[in-house]
């Protein structure tokens, strides 16, 4: 079984006063069906710096959740742990997949542009494929993916090659050019029962 950090939003809760490290449960059922072991991040930098010192992990989860600062969020330490487990999973050649927050995050660590967008919030959608390679014809498959995002991007730099779009022209998926680091804009954790295609497109990723 192979070990997946995965890094988790950042919730306030007003009448606690407490700021909270949280994720979909479904998260772990989803990870634990198709033989991967996820390995839960604080969003706390010494703790991060000192676990990749004494675990080892074979990939790297980004969750959904929540904005970058930088496009009205709030978490600034979300936004540093991410570039801690980015910089570390491309030192170490390990496997990355953003998932929509998450995939925000890549986009914006290689200098693409983030956006406002509308009608990307509870809808589902279909995915117009971009990509001929293995990865893209499991995308074929899919009818529909759900969509919760109020942000998105159009276009991608060099670095980014884009699998799949939306009809309305907002990136959906997406691989570094020469790296093990992929991005999708839709929940596989939201849905239920769980959808095989993602289970396949997780599995293709990290190994599973």
């Amino acid at each position: 079984m192979k070990n997946i950090a995965v890094i988790q939003r950042v919730e306030f809760i007003e009448k606690r006063n407490e700021f909270c490290d949280l994720l979909d449960q479904r998260w772990t059922d989803l990870l634990l069906s198709i033989n991967l072991f996820p390995l839960f991040l604080p969003n706390n930098v010494s703790y991060v710096n000192k676990f990749l010192k004494i675990r080892e992990i074979n990939g790297l989860l980004i969750s959904g959740g929540g904005s970058l600062t930088k496009y009205n969020g709030s978490s600034a330490e979300r936004d540093e742990i991410e570039k801690i487990m980015i910089n570390f999973s491309i030192k170490k050649n390990i496997p990355v997949l953003g998932v929509c927050r998450g995939m925000q995050s890549i986009q914006n660590y290689f200098g693409n542009k983030i956006q406002t967008i509308k009608n990307h919030v509870k809808k589902r959608h279909s995915l117009n494929i971009l990509d001929n390679t293995k990865i893209g014809k499991i995308l074929k498959q899919y009818d529909e993916v759900n969509s919760f995002h109020e942000y998105g991007s159009i276009k991608t730099n060099k670095d980014i090659i884009t699998l799949a779009i939306s009809n309305d022209g907002i990136i959906e998926a997406i691989r570094h050019i020469d790296k093990e680091i992929y991005g999708i804009m839709w929940h596989p954790e939201r849905e239920n029962p769980f959808n095989k295609l993602d289970k396949l497109f997780l599995k293709m990723i990290f190994g599973g």
